[in-house]
């Protein structure tokens, strides 16, 4: 389904669990896991960087198994390709994309915000996600509408339902209901990150990057 939050284009939709070797994937992460509850190369130099275990930037170190993806990328090959589609995506504009990493969290652990420069789109599966305990991701309204309306209309934003994603422009940030096996893909330059987890059940994502180049 195409929707939108603070204007930009977001494809929501749903990974099947018994399509993909879902729970072979979610063993190997969790095995990963209790090795080291922190595995964080990508920013834990930086002043409050995050508090997770998350695979980028380390996928090599041999102290760690790397998930089998071979079946989920063709999955996620169809649905990117659907949303690029229903985004009118010109015919001479051709795409790639990777799975950069996954992030396993539990109680405590958090990621700070950040955007993907480095590519055009990026989608967030949830493979193991506590829809009444865990925390979906919160994307930032960077725009600063919600900062203006403050002092146009300082009751605005408590006149509309802060669920529905098109009211999302109200406010500075913005988080969708979340299901366990659902797929979300959004422009790479939306700022988002994940609030520090309330629950011992382990919160699994996948990450992927997308990236267009135009075929002359």
């Amino acid at each position: 389904m195409l929707d939108q939050i603070f204007g930009f284009p977001i494809y929501i939709t749903s990974i099947k669990s018994s399509l993909y070797n879902k729970k072979d994937i979610i063993n190997t992460i969790e095995r990963n896991y209790n090795k080291s509850p922190i595995r964080n190369h990508w920013d834990s130099t930086v002043y409050h960087g995050s508090e997770m275990h998350h695979s980028i930037w380390d996928q090599d170190n041999p102290n760690f198994e790397n998930p089998d993806y071979s079946i989920l990328l063709l999955l996620y090959n169809k649905k990117i390709q659907k949303y690029l589609d229903e985004l009118g995506i010109i015919k001479n504009t051709r795409y790639n994309f990777e799975i950069i990493n996954y992030t396993c969290m539990t109680k405590g652990q958090s990621m700070r915000h950040h955007i993907h420069a480095d590519c055009d789109f990026s989608g967030v599966h949830y493979v193991s996600f506590d829809e009444k305990t865990n925390d979906s991701t919160l994307f930032l309204n960077t725009q600063n509408h919600s900062k203006y309306l403050k002092h146009l209309r300082e009751d605005s934003s408590v006149l509309f339902d802060n669920k529905k994603t098109c009211n999302s422009y109200l406010y500075e940030n913005f988080k969708f209901i979340t299901k366990e096996d659902e797929l979300i893909i959004f422009p790479s330059m939306l700022e988002h990150s994940v609030p520090k987890v309330n629950s011992d059940k382990k919160r699994i994502t996948i990450s992927f990057n997308v990236y267009l180049e135009n075929v002359k």
